[in-house]
């Protein structure tokens, strides 16, 4: 997406957004963010509820914006996620026995060592 089709994206869409302000604006900042972090990393640091408005609002962004973009080595979080392999699992609850939890804390442990 061209800085142009973007900014042309936020005007359309806040000319016909009707709701809180606020989510507006989570919505634009996560967008308009996602082109320089990429999306992965903003799912990262957004809750459930603004990454769902974003994604009511402008629609999948994971399509419009990279998965990881140019400053997306800056995140730590994401970092870690990539040391785990299976973080998003984790951060879901979705680990498929107490084995597996305790496998995922140590190995968060020992990646902050």
């Amino acid at each position: 997406m061209t800085d142009e089709e973007m900014i042309t994206l936020i005007n359309d869409r806040a000319a016909e957004y009707t709701g809180m302000g606020g989510n507006l604006v989570s919505a634009v900042g996560i967008l308009v963010l996602s082109r320089i972090y990429g999306w992965k990393v903003m799912r990262l640091i957004s809750s459930r509820r603004q990454w769902n408005s974003t994604i009511e609002i402008f629609g999948d962004i994971k399509i419009s914006t990279p998965e990881r973009g140019e400053f997306a080595r800056k995140s730590i979080g994401l970092e870690i996620a990539d040391k785990l392999g299976n973080y998003w699992s984790f951060m879901r609850g979705q680990t498929n026995s107490k084995e597996d939890l305790d496998k995922s804390r140590k190995m968060l442990v020992d990646i902050t060592k």
